[in-house]
C-alpha cells in the first residue's frame, strides 16, 4: 500500500516546528501504524538537521545510548525550544487550519 504522506524535510530549527511534528506524526502513522514509542522517537531524532540536530546531540545520554523521554516528550521539547513566543499564535492558527483540512478530506 502506498502512503499519501511524503516524508517531511529534515527540521533544521527554522520554520514551524509544531507543523513539522504533526506532519512527522501523520507520516509515521501512515507508514507504520504499529510503530513503538522508541521507533517514533528515533524517526523524530534522525530527521533533524543543523541547529535542531545540534540540540538533539546535546540531549543524548551516553549511559542509556538514547535521548531520555518518550517520543511525545521529545516532540514537546523540540516545540518548546524552537518555537519563539511571538510565533506561537501563528503556529496555533496554522495547526488549526491543518486540522480543519484533515477533517474535511477524511
Amino acid at each position: 500500500m502506498t502512503s499519501i504522506y511524503r516524508r517531511p524535510e529534515p527540521f533544521t530549527g527554522d520554520g514551524n516546528v509544531t507543523k513539522w511534528c504533526l506532519f512527522m506524526r501523520m507520516y509515521i502513522n501512515a507508514n507504520n501504524p504499529n510503530a513503538t514509542d522508541d521507533q517514533i522517537k528515533a524517526a523524530l531524532i534522525t530527521n533533524l538537521a543543523d541547529a535542531a540536530c545540534t540540540w538533539a546531540v546535546l540531549q543524548f545520554d551516553a549511559a542509556t545510548n538514547t535521548i531520555a523521554g518518550t517520543a511525545g516528550e521529545v516532540a514537546t521539547c523540540l516545540i518548546t525550544r524552537f518555537t519563539p513566543f511571538a510565533d506561537a499564535r501563528q503556529a496555533e492558527a496554522e495547526l488549526e487550519q491543518i486540522e480543519i483540512m484533515a477533517t474535511v478530506t477524511s
